[in-house]
């Protein structure tokens, strides 16, 4: 029972706790009665409301409202459960006072078998999946990555040449080979990640000011299971899920020219070098772009290597 000056109550059904899994909503529901402490007063509703909501009366240990209000936690220490914040209050007339049905949620998930990996990436056994670790129990968000297949249609002037496009150069050398003159398909896979973000530990304006780095950005370190060069993040999109909780969708193109075309040097007249009936040159060319290593996305400690392993591996176990 909880009694301040003026209110007092008690809780009348047992606790609900329904637990999901690390991509679904958790909550935690009760219900109770609550009345005047004053002998002939009766609860009015939703007139009295606002009065128990804020009413700060009474001494020690039972000061402060008898029912929590929105966004008030569940417990007062750093745990999963005390996390849990109001979500809703549904108030029912009752006798001479009112049952309240309350019901906290969260996203986050305590798991104590959680795998990750690490964030930071200088070469490829970075995100060697064998070497994944199982962290220590902790509080955890989802991610996830899709992969699309397609491809780019691109205009093979020179085959047979010993110079591969580079994954650090806008443009190469001479490439050498052979006229070819004809269309070739590059493969390309567009991934999609999406995580879930606390507007609590990274305000909104802060993620902006990530992805912002990001847009039209190439990877400087390799990034999910792709060499550096070959990644450029098209873009993303913040989605408000609700409450404090906010998914972010960040769109990249892998390309397996490094985004690369080959382009035959021109002359004054702005017609490609001849060298009888072959290209004089022809190079690699790509558009200019800055890099970032993506891999930066990811939040530090725990939380990020677990939603890298999520992403890379479609589970968090």
């Amino acid at each position: 029972m909880k009694q301040s000056g003026k209110w007092r109550a008690w809780r009348i059904a047992g606790t609900d706790f329904r637990q999901g899994d690390i991509w679904d909503v958790h909550t935690i529901t009760e219900t109770w009665h609550v009345e005047s402490a004053e002998t002939d007063g009766l609860l009015a509703i939703p007139d009295d409301i606002p009065a128990i909501l804020g009413d700060t009366s009474g001494t020690t240990p039972n000061i402060g409202p008898v029912i929590k209000n929105i966004a008030d936690p569940w417990g007062n220490s750093t745990g999963w459960l005390d996390g849990f914040l109001v979500r809703d209050l549904q108030w029912a007339k009752s006798g001479r006072g009112a049952d309240v049905r309350v019901t906290y949620s969260s996203r986050y998930i305590e798991l104590d078998a959680a795998k990750g990996m690490t964030t930071t990436c200088t070469d490829g056994t970075c995100e060697n999946l064998a070497n994944a670790v199982t962290l220590s129990k902790g509080l955890f968000l989802p991610c996830s990555m899709m992969p699309t297949f397609t491809s780019r249609s691109a205009r093979l002037l020179h085959d047979g040449y010993s110079v591969n496009p580079p994954d650090n150069l806008d443009v190469s050398a001479h490439i050498g080979g052979t006229i070819k003159e004809r269309e070739e398909q590059v493969r390309q896979i567009r991934l999609k990640l999406r995580m879930v973000l606390d507007v609590e530990s990274l305000p909104i304006d802060g993620i902006i000011s990530v992805v912002n780095a990001y847009m039209g950005k190439i990877n400087s370190k390799t990034f999910m299971g792709f060499d550096a060069g070959s990644v450029v993040c098209d873009g993303p999109t913040l989605n408000h899920l609700e409450h404090e909780f906010y998914e972010l969708v960040l769109d990249y193109t892998a390309d397996n020219w490094f985004h690369h075309s080959q382009v035959a040097t021109k002359g004054a007249d702005g017609r490609p070098l001849m060298n009888g009936s072959n290209y004089q040159e022809v190079r690699w060319m790509r558009e200019a772009r800055g890099s970032v290593d993506f891999n930066d996305i990811f939040p530090s400690g725990d939380l990020g290597k677990s939603q890298k392993y999520q992403a890379l591996t479609g589970k968090w176990w």
